[in-house]
């Protein structure tokens, strides 16, 4: 999954944004998931790209690094172990 994951991330880095980037390629590893990209201000989640039409509902966050992070929209069909891997994988990218 991880290698999948980088190999889509370079991909469409060549033609978008870095963030983009991400987004199109966990999307396309998990159809039909409502995902949301946000800065981290402290205790603030800001969002900044994807699913704004799910920004009012609640969603799982997850901390990429001190400045990333994504909130994903539950149920989260993203079982742990790969959450974990791929946590690992949007590190390289999102600094």
């Amino acid at each position: 999954m991880t290698k999948e994951l980088a190999e889509r991330i370079e991909y469409y880095a060549r033609q978008l944004p870095v963030l983009q980037a991400c987004h199109q390629a966990v999307q396309e590893s998990y159809p039909g998931l409502g995902l949301r990209w946000t800065k981290i201000y402290g205790r603030r989640w800001s969002h900044v790209w994807g699913d704004g039409t799910s920004m009012l509902s609640a969603g799982r966050r997850v901390q990429i690094n001190e400045s990333w992070g994504m909130v994903l929209n539950e149920p989260c069909p993203i079982p742990e172990p790969e959450l974990t891997q791929m946590v690992q994988v949007l590190k390289n990218y999102l600094k």
